[in-house]
This record gives structure tokens, C-alpha cells and sequence, in this order.
């Protein structure tokens, strides 16, 4: 009872932690304007947004699979939803791929053609192409590389995931993490088996999480932020002087964006646990939980909004254009669900009426 108890105390913070994670995505797309190769290439320049791009990007989706490991950990522990293996391809194909596919044919590429993003260049037919192949999803690329990771997950767990042997198995991901380059990139399997170690992280914490919850409460929440802060901007510049040897520096370069990783798990978990001491304005709480019930939605809305804003204000100051990507692309983002859920229930209900006359 005990357990159930943490176990369910912990699912309530990974909630909050799920919005973190959103608001870390958002950031990092509305300042990656002011970082080299992106889709966007701001005449403006700003250290300060570049740093935050940078900060921000080495673990926030990070976040976002580990959460999924400990879902799934908890799902298929107390709720037996992933037992079966068609049972588990069918909902996961109903929950990412029919999004994805929908998402990206009807709303991200006709955007990305309009206002000339050159990855849709091609024309609609090649991009939707490469969007069914996984190549070119933009930020969608994660929910098909959830499902694949997923798939791969079910079938590895059967096999070693129980024998507790966390260590070797840590191991046997990294090697796939060293193996990307070589793994296929059609469905994103490179890019499933690349952040597999995180999705195992999140799924083996939740079975121990009534050890750590006795660990966090001895811990000092503040302390831990400020400690993972300077932890992951110590190795983000030990990263750009990690000397050019073949192998070796692709091994410590991977080795640190793991640690990176999970520093920024560390970090915004305790986030959580800092906020969750102190008394939030009710207002603030509010908005968090408004925010929150549209997470996903947002999450598939957000970029191609923020995409429109720069083609429009790109070389505007920075702070305003960062500020009107990340508000900006939530607040339409949610006036868009909204409107669609006004126009569903529109449709049905005439449809109900079409249907039964006499009612």
C-alpha cells in the first residue's frame, strides 16, 4: 500500500514535469533562431538566447522519454494496458501515428510550403513522402519515433528488461547510441534506438521509485537544481574542446550528452519537488492545469506557429520575437483546439439531427 502510494505521488509529478517539458520544447524552438543550421536564421544576434538554445535543447526531449518509460512502466504494472503486443500497436498507432500522419500532411507541410521552408522545397507530393518515411517530420519526428521505440521496447523486455541487470543493459543501448550513423534512418529507428537508454531510465525508476522517493526527501531540492545547472554547462563546453580522435571522441562526446541528459531529468524533477514545497498563486496553478490538458495538442500545433511569427518579425529585437514565439504559439495553439472541438461538436450535433429528425 506504501508503494502504491509513492508510486502514484511520483505519476503526479511526472504531470508536472510533463509541462516543464513542453515549455522547455517551445523555448528551445523560439531561440533557435539565434543558433547556425536551423530553419530560421536570425540578422540579430544574441549570446544570451544562443545559450539558452543550447542549454535547453541538450535534454528536453530527454524529458519527454524518459516520462514515457515511467507511463509505460506504470500502465502496463497497474492498469495491464500493454500485455498485448497488437493490443499495444493498435492504441500507440491511434495516439502518435494518426496525429503524426494528419498533423503533417494537412497542417505542417502546407505550411512549410507557403512560407518556403526549404526542407518542403520539393513540392507536397516528395515532402509527404518523406513524411510516411520518417525523413523529414520536422518536430513531429518524435511521436514516430516514440512508436518505433515502443515496438523495439515490447519485444527487448521479454527478453532481458525483468533479469535486473540495469548496468549491462545501459551498456547494450549505448552501443546502439554509438551505432546511429549506421542504423537505418526510415521510421526514425535510428533515432528510437539512439534515446532507448532514457525511455529504460524513466521505465526502471518508477520500479524503484520507493527507494529514491526516500533519497529526495533527504535531499535539498534547491541545492540540486543549482548543482545539475552548473553540471550541464560545465560539460556543454567540455563538449566543444573534446579532442578529434576517431571513436574515442564519439564515445566520450555521447557518454557526456547522456550525462547531459539525464542531469536535465535531475534537474526539472526537482523543479517540481521545489515548487510543490512553496504555495503557487492559485492563479498560476490555474493556468498550469489549463495549459497542461492541451500539452499534446500544443506539442503538435506549436512549431509551424512559431515558424509563420519569424518568416513575419525575424529580424525584430530579440527579446520581443522570442517572446511572442513561446506566448504567441501557445496561446493560438489552444485557441486552434478549441476552435476545432467547437466545430466537431458542430458537426455532430447536425449530424445527430440529420440522423434522428425526431429526437
Amino acid at each position: 500500500m506504501k508503494r502504491e502510494i509513492y508510486e502514484k505521488e511520483y505519476m503526479k509529478n511526472l504531470n508536472y514535469l510533463k509541462y516543464i517539458a513542453l515549455m522547455l520544447v517551445i523555448i528551445g524552438h523560439s531561440t533557435n533562431v539565434y543558433r547556425e543550421n536551423w530553419v530560421f536564421q536570425s540578422d540579430i544576434h544574441s549570446n544570451f538566447f544562443k545559450w539558452i538554445s543550447i542549454y535547453v535543447n541538450s535534454f528536453h526531449m530527454q524529458i519527454f522519454i524518459f516520462i514515457s518509460g515511467s507511463v509505460y512502466c506504470y500502465c502496463k504494472k497497474y492498469k495491464y494496458a500493454y500485455n498485448n503486443f497488437k493490443i499495444l500497436i493498435l492504441n500507440k498507432f491511434k495516439r502518435l501515428m494518426i496525429p503524426y500522419i494528419i498533423i503533417g500532411a494537412l497542417y505542417v507541410i502546407p505550411i512549410g510550403i507557403i512560407i518556403g521552408i526549404q526542407t518542403y522545397q520539393d513540392g507536397y507530393q516528395s515532402s509527404l513522402i518523406n513524411l510516411l518515411l520518417g525523413y523529414e517530420s520536422g518536430h513531429l519526428w518524435f511521436l514516430m519515433m516514440s512508436f518505433i521505440l515502443l515496438v523495439v521496447f515490447f519485444q527487448l523486455e521479454k527478453f532481458f528488461i525483468e533479469k535486473n541487470k540495469c548496468i549491462i543493459i545501459c551498456l547494450f543501448f549505448f552501443v546502439f547510441q554509438l551505432l546511429y550513423s549506421k542504423l537505418p534512418r526510415i521510421f526514425l529507428i535510428n533515432k528510437a534506438m539512439f534515446y532507448m537508454i532514457f525511455f529504460y531510465s524513466g521505465y526502471i525508476l518508477f520500479l524503484k521509485y520507493e527507494l529514491i522517493s526516500k533519497i529526495q526527501f533527504k535531499l535539498n531540492s534547491g541545492k540540486i537544481i543549482i548543482i545539475s545547472f552548473l553540471g550541464i554547462n560545465t560539460l556543454l563546453a567540455a563538449k566543444e574542446i573534446i579532442p578529434s580522435i576517431p571513436i574515442i571522441s564519439s564515445i566520450i562526446d555521447i557518454f557526456i550528452s547522456d550525462i547531459i541528459g539525464m542531469l536535465g531529468v535531475i534537474q526539472m524533477y526537482s523543479v517540481v519537488l521545489y515548487f510543490k514545497k512553496i504555495r503557487l498563486n492559485p492563479k498560476i496553478k490555474y493556468t498550469i492545469k489549463y495549459i497542461n490538458k492541451y500539452n499534446f495538442q500544443i506539442y503538435l500545433l506549436h512549431e509551424p506557429i512559431i515558424f509563420i511569427i519569424l518568416y513575419r518579425f525575424i529580424n525584430y529585437h530579440s527579446f520581443f520575437l522570442v517572446s511572442i514565439c513561446f506566448m504567441g504559439s501557445i496561446i493560438i495553439s489552444i485557441i486552434l483546439i478549441n476552435l476545432y472541438y467547437l466545430i466537431k461538436s458542430k458537426i455532430q450535433t447536425i449530424a445527430l439531427l440529420f440522423l434522428y429528425p425526431k429526437l
